[in-house]
């Protein structure tokens, strides 16, 4: 009301009416009585807002902006006004006009508290937190001890990176709230982000269980473990917090993600399914909702929640990849190519993201390795550092170096089968001569890794997680760490560092075990392999230089495996021969199907049996259904199994007769699985890639070339004829398994012979300053 008019009773009501219909959403009645009062040339502000409003809400918005803009000019509107219109607009979340109401609020009368309150929260949602301080500041100045609006305060510092600033607000109410869990838990979250990780547990550990809600409390100890990779204090603490507040949402959030990183898949699974019961639209519960069903691999669920998770983020790259991942596991190739192609238009710096893409073209039937590494320079060009950035200074004298210090590096320290490779060779080091340092990219912290852990931990002078370590830093770390020969056993496959490793952190490096191909990057010397895996003619496949060192391969089944007896070939005692694949359905593709399904055409009354994710029917059953029926082979002629733990699937391997090798992609440990419990394979060799002469490489070792051969036609004929051989089979049966324990699992030493003198081959030439060159058996001889 003007200043000077007489106050209307009857109008000053509509008005307040009119707002409060607007405030509960019953616009009609309030559009109703402005228009009414309108008529009646009762120009009250609220009634030009309402009208205003109506104009919004009927997609008029220059109409909207014009009457809202002449609000402005009336001399009339009061600052509660101003007020009441923008808690409206704050209400419908419309936080860039709530701004302009509350402006001009405090505008007129700077002392208006709640204003100053309110003009803080909008621009505070809208994202303005150096302006929303400002704002709190000035209501601050005129209510000091309001405890929300300093923990609002807190909170812009903690946005704009003022953590001191916000320390000292969350500080200041200590003294008078010192069991507030949101205090506490504001106090600590700014010691975390200063790096005072220390202070803050020891801070929220003490009297904790005074404090009012000590699940919050105990949510951000598991969250600081978590994000420090210490998981299962992380799993303690939430699990704490989640026997006190069952309801609790960012627990539910937190705990749920942390019981699948430890491979707790079943319960990860119900815990954020409850979650999702109170937020439905997360999308990051549902994309770790997708990681534990893919967890337990059951890709075809995983892959719902994967795209619900998209459905709310398009933009959400990690389920791209993860969604790649699965086709991949089940075998459709285009399908994960194409996601991870997505993953990668949105993330482009994500060099995983583009090493999975590498990995899965070896699957493909018609990739060559010349595909592989032209895509593997790629992934160099677009995400290695460049030349001038690389190490320049190491930080030792060649000419002082007494022992040689080798570092490996891994996402597989734990239990993976690049483990069981690896250890048999590392714990045959001279460590007299060596000092071994592991750096752990991925830190495998379920209780079947803790007990591989125990004998890992056994055969390294130091072991160091660097998962939370930039590139930067990584590279930073081995330089500081004096190692001499660096050797990466991951490559392009999951927990591999190879940018950090494209700044050169030690002198020479080398890959080994963990990838069948090249890395592609210029910073790594040397591809180390045995001379019948990677022959010298191969050397146009890679960008390292061949090291060539004695042996086939070292590997060791899990404990507990020695239990395991090789059984007898089952075929008498079933009438019928029984052929095999236990390898992942990626392995598998629509050739193998056919060439096998050829195989039960021609051996009358033979069964296969195969490993899948799922009884029930997924892409891959179903694929493999249809080619039967092509070919006029009934379907129960197919042995199903689901995926199992390590003793039971040697067990398995007891109940068939022949294995039948994947092709492009052979099988590896499954094939040296195969070869303890007793059982050989047929394998066909096709290409010159490594990972396409795995079969024919094993088999050679085992004295078994005849079950090598070079054509789809020639692969089904050597099914039959050992088919109708099972006694040759069976003489075979204990001397693999005899020479499987003596030359591969007991081939370790060796192996770490052949390995340490290849070693200080490449030394020598670094200290000499040689060229980098191939490393043959002569050569580590000399």
């Amino acid at each position: 009301m003007a200043q000077g008019k007489k106050f209307n009773y009857k109008v000053e009501r509509a008005a307040d009416d009119a707002l409060q219909y607007m405030m509960n959403k019953q616009f009609d009645i309030a559009f109703e009585i402005a228009t009414i009062n309108l008529k009646k040339k009762n120009k009250h502000p609220v009634f030009l807002f309402v009208k205003s409003i109506e104009a919004l809400l009927q997609g008029d918005e220059s109409s909207f902006r014009a009457q809202f803009d002449n609000l402005f000019k009336l001399s009339s509107a009061r600052y509660t006004d101003y007020y009441n219109f923008g808690v409206f607009f704050q209400q419908h979340k419309l936080d860039n006009l709530a701004v302009e109401c509350l402006s001009k609020c405090v505008e007129l009368k700077r002392d208006f508290f709640e204003g100053q309150e309110q003009l803080g929260n909008s621009i505070y949602f809208l994202g303005e937190y150096e302006s929303a301080l400002g704002a709190y500041s000035a209501a601050l100045e005129l209510r000091p001890k309001n405890k929300t609006l300093i923990m609002r305060a807190g909170e812009c510092c903690s946005k704009l990176g003022y953590d001191t600033d916000g320390l000292a607000y969350y500080q200041s109410l200590l003294l008078d709230h010192p069991r507030d869990s949101d205090v506490r838990t504001g106090f600590a979250s700014c010691l975390i982000r200063l790096g005072r990780e220390s202070e803050a547990v020891a801070f929220l550990g003490k009297d904790i269980d005074q404090s009012y809600e000590p699940e919050k409390d105990y949510y951000v100890l598991s969250l600081i473990s978590y994000k420090t990779s210490k998981l299962h204090a992380a799993l303690k603490f939430a699990a704490k917090a989640y026997e006190i507040n069952s309801d609790y949402l960012p627990v539910l959030k937190l705990y749920g993600a942390v019981l699948g990183r430890l491979n707790i898949h079943g319960l990860a699974i119900d815990i954020l399914k409850k979650a999702l019961e109170k937020d439905p639209d997360d999308p990051e519960v549902l994309f770790n909702c997708g990681n534990s069903y893919q967890g337990i691999t059951e890709i075809d669920q995983a892959r719902e929640y994967y795209l619900e998770c998209l459905g709310h983020d398009p933009e959400y790259y990690l389920a791209f990849n993860n969604l790649g991942f699965g086709y991949n596991f089940q075998g459709n190739i285009e399908k994960a190519k194409e996601c991870y192609g997505i993953a990668m238009e949105l993330a482009p710096s994500r060099e995983d993201f583009h090493s999975n893409l590498l990995f899965t073209i070896l699957h493909e039937k018609n990739s060559s390795p010349e595909d592989h590494l032209r895509e593997a320079r790629l992934w160099q060009s677009k995400h290695a550092i460049p030349i001038d950035e690389r190490v320049q200074a190491y930080k030792f004298n060649t000419n002082e170096v007494k022992k040689l210090r080798i570092g490996y590096i891994s996402g597989d320290f734990g239990d993976h089968v690049a483990a069981y490779y690896w250890l048999p060779v590392a714990q045959h080091h001279d460590r007299d001569r060596y000092d071994i340092f592991l750096y752990s990219q991925k830190p495998r912290e379920d209780d079947s890794s803790g007990k591989i852990k125990i004998e890992i931990e056994k055969v390294c002078d130091k072991i160091r997680d660097v998962s939370n370590l930039s590139d930067k830093e990584l590279c930073e770390q081995i330089v500081d760490d004096q190692i001499h020969i660096l050797i990466d056993l991951s490559g392009h496959t999951a927990g591999g560092r190879l940018r950090a490793l494209s700044y050169k952190p030690a002198p020479v490096q080398a890959s080994y075990i963990g990838y069948p191909a090249t890395t592609g990057l210029d910073s790594i010397d040397y591809y180390i392999s045995q001379p019948f895996s990677v022959p010298l003619e191969h050397e146009d496949l890679f960008s390292e230089k061949l090291a060539h060192i004695a042996g086939c391969t070292s590997y060791s089944v899990r404990p507990g495996a020695e239990k395991i007896e090789s059984k007898k070939l089952p075929y008498k005692e079933n009438g019928f021969i029984t052929f095999a694949n236990f390898n992942r359905a990626g392995k598998v593709t629509a050739e193998c199907m056919r060439a096998w399904g050829q195989i039960l055409q021609q051996v009358p009354n033979s069964k296969l049996m195969l490993k899948i994710n799922r009884l029930d029917e997924d892409d891959f059953t179903n694929d493999f259904y249809e080619c039967l029926d092509d070919l006029g082979v009934e379907r129960g002629r197919l042995i199903l199994r689901t995926r199992s733990d390590f003793l039971l699937y040697l067990e398995e391997i007891n109940e068939f007769d022949l294995g039948l090798d994947p092709f492009p992609y052979n099988g590896a440990s499954t094939s040296l699985d195969l070869f303890y419990m007793g059982r050989s394979f047929v394998s066909l060799t096709k290409g010159r890639a490594f990972h396409e002469n795995i079969g024919t490489s094993l088999l050679k070792f085992f004295g078994q070339e005849e079950m090598i051969v070079s054509s789809v036609e020639k692969y089904i004929e050597r099914a039959v004829w050992a088919a109708n051989n099972m006694a040759v089979l069976e003489e075979n049966r204990l001397k693999l398994r005899s020479f499987f324990l003596t030359e591969v699992a007991g081939g370790g030493a060796k192996v770490c012979a052949s390995l340490e003198r290849a070693m200080d081959v490449m030394w020598k030439r670094y200290c000499k300053g040689d060229n980098v060159d191939h490393i043959t058996l002569d050569d580590s001889e000399r």
